[in-house]
């Protein structure tokens, strides 16, 4: 089993949990909290010198989108608030749509939050984040 294989089934797993705390609780489940906020597919893939992760984010703007990172975890969001207004004679009509997406990840052990970057094209947000290079055992002579 690989790193990735092993961090993906922790994470389902957790997941799982939460989802049964909440339920039995007679909570409601996570992503009926707020009804716009969307908890985004994901893909990771693990490549030889870096994980890619693909975001499904479609209809955002890459400006309003938020990427945060650190060595152990990865938070996205973004927003996006429409408003249409119709006026026409004798009649006055305002809507208001607000979408959003949030997803929280702990990284993959190996790497390296602080070196990632991110693109955003065709409604896909694609995160690269670098493999750390690993550090060689080192024996130290007792004395």
């Amino acid at each position: 089993m690989t790193g990735l294989q092993a961090w993906e089934d922790t994470h389902r797993m957790a997941e799982t949990l939460f989802d049964r705390i909440f339920s039995q609780q007679g909570l409601l489940p996570r992503d009926t909290f707020h009804p716009h906020v969307r908890e985004p597919l994901v893909d990771i893939e693990e490549k030889k010198n870096a994980f890619v992760t693909t975001i499904e984010m479609p209809g955002m703007d890459a400006d309003s989108i938020e990427v945060s990172t650190d060595d152990r975890s990865m938070e996205v969001r973004a927003e996006r608030e429409k408003e249409k207004t119709a006026k026409k004679k004798g009649m006055y009509r305002q809507e208001r749509r607000y979408t959003g997406f949030y997803r929280y990840m702990t990284l993959p052990q190996g790497a390296d939050g602080s070196k990632a970057a991110a693109k955003y094209k065709k409604g896909l947000l694609t995160i690269t984040l670098p493999k750390r290079k690993l550090l060689k055992t080192k024996k130290v002579k007792v004395t």
